[in-house]
């Protein structure tokens, strides 16, 4: 009897990679992503920007800020690749 994983294959991530999946992942539930997961290991410089392009999103109505959490309208659901990649930096 061999010892079988079922795990055939695996990836390691980067930080950057973790944080884009996260923000992917999170957009796609209704509930939406933490903001603070958006803002997380990034530089001041890229803090500020991202606060920016966060603001712009709101006032173009593809996304929603409440109680600290990001969630994408019905507008921004058909816009959804593009606004994470707004996201991700």
């Amino acid at each position: 009897e061999q010892d079988l994983s079922p795990v055939v294959w695996s990836e390691t991530l980067s930080e950057e990679e973790i944080r884009l999946e996260k923000i992917m992942l999170g957009l796609r539930t209704t509930r939406g992503i933490k903001r603070d997961v958006v803002l997380q290991d990034i530089t001041h410089s890229q803090r500020e920007e991202m606060e920016k392009v966060i603001s712009e999103l709101v006032a173009h109505e593809f996304i929603t800020v409440l109680d600290g959490r990001i969630a994408l309208t019905p507008a921004g659901m058909l816009v959804e690749n593009q606004i994470i990649s707004k996201l991700s930096l």
